[in-house]
């Protein structure tokens, strides 16, 4: 895994949640450049992608911190909107967050 993030510094960021000095959590934010417009040459969207949290660790609040962190520092890099292609367990979590849509994919406006 460093191996491969070490390729991908400007298009992913990683996310770990930690209880102590264990790692039980995992998000990572795909950044995606967007066509430029009219009115921006610069436009940015990303995707939250492989979010997991540990079996035992979970239904706690993790999770939602940690996703919490990755919409801030989405808005703090101006990303114009955040898609997650969320498992049906998932679902609530996310539109818990403000996240809408119908299918697999959910999106949040920034």
């Amino acid at each position: 895994m460093l191996q491969w993030i070490s390729t991908r510094p400007d298009s992913h960021l990683p996310f770990l949640a930690f209880s102590s000095n264990d790692a039980v959590g995992m998000a990572w934010l795909a950044l995606l450049q967007r066509v430029p417009g009219p009115n921006a040459r610069c436009r940015l969207a990303g995707d939250v992608q492989s979010v997991f949290v540990r079996p035992e660790h979970r239904s706690g609040g993790t999770g939602m911190q940690m996703l919490e962190f990755v919409i801030d520092q989405a808005r703090v890099r101006h990303l114009e909107f955040l898609t997650v292609r969320p498992s049906r367990r998932s679902v609530s979590l996310y539109q818990r967050l403000g996240f809408t849509g119908k299918g697999s994919i959910l999106w949040l406006p920034l």
